[in-house]
């Protein structure tokens, strides 16, 4: 079992064209206007292995799941996202509650955007990051969750960051 989800946008809206001096905003002329802006996007999950499970028991399995999207890049900063990853329910007998999952992302940044705007966020062309989580079921009505991150941003002279963090969920 799956899912695919295809999408678009579009817009007949007037956007300042983040190719233009943004010094232009502080005089009589202003920024100039483009009409119309859009993306399109695509998400998708797919079972590699799955047990559909007997009589009352849940469905189980591990498999893939991704989204790629792009969009105008005259009117947006950012002109693709791709992502990917690896998740499912535990192989580890005996933690068949508990869930993990393994992604990584890239973003990349327009090369429409104004050379002064670049230079001012100092700004590369893309940034990517990774995260490896692993939830654990702890009883019928808590799971902890830690995670690692490791994000590369796409601005220039920033150090990759390294996130360790535990979530909590606790339902009643």
């Amino acid at each position: 079992p799956g899912h695919q989800l295809f999408g678009a946008t579009w817009s007949s809206r007037s956007y300042a064209s983040i190719g233009d001096d943004p010094r232009l905003a502080i005089t009589p002329v202003g920024i100039p206007q483009q009409t119309g802006s859009w993306s399109a996007y695509w998400n998708f999950d797919q079972y590699l292995v799955y047990d559909k499970g007997c009589c009352t028991e849940e469905a189980r399995g591990w498999g893939v799941f991704g989204r790629a999207g792009m969009a105008d890049d005259a009117t947006s900063p950012l002109e693709y996202f791709l992502s990917f990853g690896i998740g499912g329910d535990s192989m580890i007998r005996g933690r068949e509650k508990d869930y993990f999952g393994i992604g990584w992302y890239q973003v990349g940044t327009s090369d429409e955007l104004n050379p002064i705007t670049a230079a001012a966020l100092n700004l590369g062309l893309q940034g990517q990051g990774i995260e490896l989580y692993y939830r654990i079921q702890a009883t019928e009505h808590v799971q902890i969750t830690p995670d690692i991150q490791i994000n590369d941003p796409a601005r220039n002279g920033i150090d990759t960051a390294y996130l360790f963090g535990v979530r909590a969920l606790m339902s009643f």
